[in-house]
């Protein structure tokens, strides 16, 4: 069966694209597709009422930390989230996990820093420095 909806935002396609009018003409953002990433990335959580976090189910990174695929290109889950919640991520910061816990996709729970900060953080948390020792 020919598939009648947008592949980006579930809309009805046009019947001379694959893709509706909005997103044709709207190029690479579309509220329609933020929608419809918000429902699948909603799908991969499980909430943790204890610590609050908001746990990533699906696929994993080699460095345990949650993973999508976005139009084939993998995408980390946090950074998914911060954008998904909250807004894009400056290009100069890196998203920190401040539940200290990879998996976690809770916006409440992610904070944009540098990338000394977030590891300076990292160590503080660990109690030392793998190349200096003690904190």
């Amino acid at each position: 069966m020919k598939r009648l909806l947008c592949p980006q935002c579930d809309g009805p396609k046009t019947f001379y694209s694959n893709r509706c009018g909005d997103c044709r003409r709207t190029g690479d953002y579309n509220p329609g597709l933020r929608r419809s990433l918000k429902r699948r990335f909603q799908e991969k959580i499980e909430i943790d009422h204890g610590t609050g976090c908001w746990l990533w189910t699906g696929a994993q990174d080699g460095h345990s930390y949650g993973q999508i695929n976005i139009d084939g290109r993998p995408e980390k889950s946090h950074r998914l989230a911060y954008r998904l919640y909250i807004g894009e991520i400056p290009s100069s910061l890196t998203i920190d996990h401040l539940c200290r816990v990879t998996l976690c996709v809770n916006p409440e729970h992610l904070e944009p820093v540098t990338l000394s900060e977030n590891t300076r953080r990292q160590f503080a948390a660990l109690g030392h420095h793998p190349r200096w020792g003690s904190t």
